[in-house]
């Protein structure tokens, strides 16, 4: 065998590798851009913070973020999810539940109107029942990390 052909068989051989570690390479930035993707990140509605997540004083902790918003603002998943309840549920009024599949699950109080279908961070779930004070009923945001 002639050393071009050496030469070319050595090629082949590098470019086979080469192609090996790219494919574990994409199959690892996709694992990442789907975490990315159904991780929440954005704030769901567009209005006031209310009230903060966290401990209060002599009341124990606030589980969520409430946030206050005209009555009809979109309301959007704040990360890919599948939608687990939407419905009545008592003190949250109408809600939409997400699950992120990723840990990470986000419940939405005080809808407008409750719609069950698949959803990611730019479409539209819900709207707002008229969120904040002045509609006399706070809405509530969790984002809740599980397993």
């Amino acid at each position: 065998m002639g050393e071009a052909r050496r030469r070319e068989v050595s090629l082949n051989a590098e470019c086979s590798r080469c192609e090996g570690e790219f494919a574990v390479l994409m199959r690892l930035l996709e694992r990442r851009r789907s975490l990315l993707a159904d991780t929440p990140d954005i704030v769901p509605v567009k209005g006031i913070i209310t009230s903060w997540y966290g401990a209060r004083r002599g009341r124990g902790i606030h589980g969520g973020l409430d946030i206050g918003a005209a009555a009809g603002t979109p309301i959007i998943a704040p990360a890919d999810g599948v939608v687990t309840a939407a419905g009545p549920y008592p003190s949250y009024g109408n809600v939409v539940m997400l699950d992120h599949g990723t840990g990470f699950s986000t419940g939405m109080g005080t809808c407008q109107a409750s719609k069950s279908r698949p959803a990611t961070g730019s479409y539209g779930v819900t709207s707002s029942a008229g969120w904040g004070r002045p509609a006399g009923r706070p809405g509530i945001i969790s984002i809740m990390k599980y397993g």
